[in-house]
């Protein structure tokens, strides 16, 4: 047995046809059992439909850790695992490179400049839920629905017009760092 024959598969409701098909809004009852007891969980991703092996990080604190600690979990050393090229991106980078971007976009993340998207934001949601509809089954709510719009609202925050191709990436899946 490989050690990514016995990782756990992830994400955890994964169909045949390697779609996150949750059957409902409630997490999968293993995250509460990984969180408790063992929170950081091998795991097994497919990302171009090879499996690469990954830690899932189960608890706020570790999360943020993990986060914070870029000396340990680089970005780049992440990179071949993302189904996302997000290199050449502020996703994609760490450290000061990192922190300089961040600093030149933060003003546009405050409270009053996301409350004035409200009503924006909610009508480019529908609008992406009704197009994901529209195109039939099956639909990946994360590829077809969460990372464009996500990507829209923050083009929009920024005051980017969708012509940079802002809300053009495709898929992603549940944070999880490769192992090492």
């Amino acid at each position: 047995m490989t050690d990514i024959d016995a990782r756990r598969p992830h994400p955890f409701y994964q169909d045949a046809d390697g779609v996150n098909r949750p059957p409902g809004p409630r997490k999968h009852p293993d995250y509460a059992r990984f969180a408790a007891g063992s929170p950081v969980v091998p795991i097994v991703r497919r990302v171009g439909g090879e499996p690469v092996p990954a830690l899932l990080i189960c608890r706020y604190a570790d999360v943020r850790e993990v986060l914070r600690r870029q000396d340990v979990f680089s970005r780049a050393a992440a990179a071949y695992a993302d189904e996302v090229d997000v290199s050449g991106t502020m996703l994609g980078m760490d450290g000061a490179e990192h922190a300089r971007v961040r600093g030149t976009v933060k003003d546009a993340f405050t409270r009053p400049a996301v409350d004035g998207l409200r009503d924006t934001v909610r009508a480019a949601a529908q609008e992406r839920l009704t197009a994901m509809v529209g195109r039939g089954a099956p639909a990946d709510l994360v590829r077809d629905f969460a990372v464009p719009f996500a990507l829209d609202v923050i083009c929009d925050l920024l005051g980017l017009p969708p012509t940079t191709g802002c809300g053009s990436a495709g898929g992603a899946t549940c944070s999880s760092a490769p192992a090492t």
